[in-house]
């Protein structure tokens, strides 16, 4: 499926918990700053009011940052999978969805410009950030360019077209895995792709999953891999 060739158009949604007014007061300046559309809210799913001692027991978070299986990160997970099932119910063709505390690139507009004409027209979900867990395919030369995503987490940024959404939906429905790691169940068809180097970042800011702030590392940025 064609790329839009302008973000400025695409309809925009920003996951954000009640409590933290203060990330929706940045992500919608920043948004407004970067030239795209003022996002709809989706009121996150605070894990640690909602979640059962049942729900810990058969989650597995699965990443690389040693982080036990906690409330905090099943609520993130569940506020994704429930955005994508509010999306599915009207889908359009694509649309942009960003966490509270996304960071975009300043010149995402002319890097776009560029690179929606080169993407794979079978493009099914656009990662503008991410971690690439393992080395993605580089699909070209030159900056910016595209990457075939092998394995990743941190999906801060993306697009979802409207193919993507059940696909998503289904590898997220039993909410035992972090979402971003169950994605890669989609990702495995070899249609989800990233810019090199990334048009979004999580900014460096406290983390209310890890408990700590999260700095910024060069392969949150696509750079450095292969």
């Amino acid at each position: 499926m064609s790329l839009p060739s302008s973000l400025a158009d695409v309809d925009c949604w920003a996951i954000n918990l009640d409590r933290r007014a203060d990330r929706w007061a940045w992500v919608t300046g920043h948004l407004r700053n970067r030239g795209l559309q003022q996002p709809q809210r989706f009121a996150a799913i605070d894990g640690r009011l909602t979640t059962s001692p049942d729900e810990i027991a058969r989650y597995r978070r699965e990443l690389p940052s040693g982080i036990g299986p906690i409330a905090a990160d099943i609520g993130c997970t569940k506020s994704h999978l429930g955005l994508l099932r509010c999306l599915a119910e009207a889908p359009k063709p694509w649309t942009l969805i960003v966490e509270d505390d996304v960071a975009l690139h300043r010149d995402i507009h002319p890097r776009w410009s560029i690179l929606a004409p080169k993407a794979p027209k079978d493009a099914l979900m656009i990662l503008l950030g991410c971690k690439h867990e393992q080395p993605p395919v580089s699909l070209g030369e030159g900056e910016p360019s595209w990457c075939r995503i092998t394995h990743a987490t941190c999906a801060h940024a993306y697009l979802v077209s409207d193919e993507s959404l059940p696909l998503l939906i289904e590898a997220t429905a039993d909410v035992a895995r972090s979402f971003d790691v169950a994605w890669n169940q989609v990702h495995q068809l070899g249609r989800t792709y990233a810019p090199l180097p990334h048009l979004a970042i999580q900014r460096e800011d406290y983390s209310d999953i890890s408990g700590r702030r999260r700095p910024i590392r060069s392969r949150h940025l696509g750079i450095g891999v292969q």
